[in-house]
């Protein structure tokens, strides 16, 4: 999933914005079979312009921060 932040100015609003999501992410708890479980996410960010001006080099860039999230 990519989510596009076109009014988000600078990095740290960005910064800032994933942690909500991901707190949010974390909130929620679905029920399967009487068996509750917790939801999770990894989530990268890449700043157009400042971390490239390439739009496949931004994916790349906020993909592999998404796996280092996860360690």
């Amino acid at each position: 999933l990519v989510v596009l932040m076109p009014n988000i100015y600078s990095k740290k609003d960005a910064m800032s914005l994933i942690q909500k999501m991901s707190a949010s992410i974390k909130n929620i708890k679905v029920n399967i079979l009487n068996n509750e479980i917790n939801s999770s996410a990894s989530l990268g960010l890449a700043v157009y312009p400042d971390d490239t001006n390439d739009v496949q080099e931004l994916l790349d860039i906020a993909d592999r921060r998404m796996y280092e999230d996860k360690s």
